[in-house]
């Protein structure tokens, strides 16, 4: 798989959990089994990403949602709340990740998946999210050099 059917992938994974409303590992393990999703080096990244949404999705969440001016984020469609967990994630938690590229990611798969003002809604949550992530020294990581 590539880089964009990696994310792709995330994103189904994701909003199965969301829809499905388990948000354990266990459950995206048997939905890549039912998918055929082979164990490979594009698997563990699907696999670390989703698990890494899930270990931090309290405060994922929160952070979404403060930055989601007056939109409370069940109010949020499932595929947009996907969307942006993902890139919260990176953002935050995946150094190694430059913030433009997970804004960037993030919203074609807003273009692909999601409604047709999807791809401006993610990009203002997101870039607020990370000016936000900047200003907090030690709270997250948005692919800044931090030495």
């Amino acid at each position: 798989m590539g880089r964009k059917q990696d994310r792709a992938m995330i994103l189904q994974t994701l909003y199965a959990l969301e829809v499905g409303k388990d948000f354990q590992m266990t459950a995206a393990e048997e939905f890549w089994q039912h998918r055929g999703l082979k164990q490979t080096p594009s698997r563990e990244f699907i696999a670390a990403t989703v698990s890494g949404v899930l270990d931090h999705l309290k405060e994922i969440d929160r952070r979404i949602e403060k930055c989601s001016q007056n939109w409370k984020l069940t109010r949020i469609a499932a595929v947009e709340r996907s969307i942006l967990r993902i890139a919260a994630f990176e953002l935050l938690y995946v150094p190694e990740t430059p913030a433009r590229v997970a804004i960037n990611e993030a919203i074609e798969l807003a273009k692909i998946y999601g409604g047709k003002d999807s791809s401006g809604f993610v990009n203002g949550i997101l870039d607020q999210l990370a000016r936000a992530a900047r200003s907090e020294p030690g709270e997250g990581k948005t692919g800044k050099s931090s030495g």
